[in-house]
């Protein structure tokens, strides 16, 4: 019985976001203070939220470019746009905002794999599903992205739990 205690850290949903987000900020703010400014930067999406700040309109997907766009689903440019209206367009601190919220998310899909496993499958596919998310470096890296896939991630997840719901 005290070999299963010892092992039910694993399970603890709190310590999988907090390990996960931990990480990811860890390397995201590392990567933004001391590498410098990634030149992604100034990618798609934050030539939309640009827009979305400066004209109002949802266009110019790429800088020069005023038409309006299809590009990619709305929600993610208006969060970037958001940032950029309470903390400046492609400023530093929108930018370690930005990583910020991808890491939150990122980790928030963590906890949802987690839970797509054990109810979808057995416990111990879900944890181990959820901890590959959490140490993977190469999901890690999707942090880094100002994209929406950790947003789409955390919103696939958990939208395929509600739909078992």
């Amino acid at each position: 019985m005290g070999e299963l205690k010892n092992r039910d850290w694993f399970r603890d949903t709190g310590l999988m976001f907090s390990v996960a987000f931990l990480y990811r900020a860890a390397l995201c703010l590392y990567f933004l203070f001391i590498r410098g400014l990634p030149e992604q930067w100034t990618n798609e999406v934050s030539a939309i939220a640009h827009s979305l700040v400066l004209h109002y309109s949802f266009a110019g997907v790429y800088r020069g470019y005023a038409g309006p766009t299809a590009w990619i689903a709305p929600v993610y440019p208006f969060i970037v746009a958001a940032v950029f209206q309470c903390f400046g367009i492609d400023s530093q601190k929108s930018a370690a905002v930005l990583l910020l919220l991808n890491a939150i998310f990122s980790a928030l899909a963590a906890v949802l794999i987690y839970k797509l496993g054990r109810e979808f499958l057995t416990e111990k596919v879900g944890l181990v599903a959820a901890w590959a998310w959490i140490v993977s470096p190469l999901v890690a890296v999707m942090t880094f992205l100002f994209w929406d896939t950790c947003l789409s991630a955390q919103s696939g997840a958990g939208s395929a739990l509600r739909c078992e719901s």
